[in-house]
């Protein structure tokens, strides 16, 4: 992984400390940042949720590490977390319908 190691470096975290944060052992954790071990989609979140970054940047697929959204962008995420997975895709549904428009 391009920017795995540069992020963790950056933050002053050893893989232990890291690994401890994300729930994952050491090792595994060493393997992802060497790229002999492919990261699970839920893991690669998880990482990116702790550094408040894109996925998109740990996979190196971008060199912006912060998403700035607007006022209302985060009014939604944050909603969203607090909502069940039928009231989100009821708000996906009306929100792509409006997009067609």
């Amino acid at each position: 992984m391009t920017n795995l190691r540069a992020i963790r470096e950056s933050h002053h975290l050893t893989q232990r400390e890291l690994s401890k944060h994300i729930g994952c052992s050491s090792s595994v954790y060493s393997r992802y940042e060497i790229g002999t071990r492919v990261i699970p989609w839920e893991m690669l979140v998880r990482i990116a949720d702790f550094y408040q970054v894109s996925v998109d940047y740990l996979l190196g697929h971008t060199s912006v590490d912060q998403i700035v959204l607007s006022e209302f962008e985060v009014k939604l995420v944050e909603a969203s977390r607090f909502s069940d997975e039928r009231a989100r895709e009821d708000a996906l549904y009306i929100l792509e319908h409006y997009r067609k428009q």
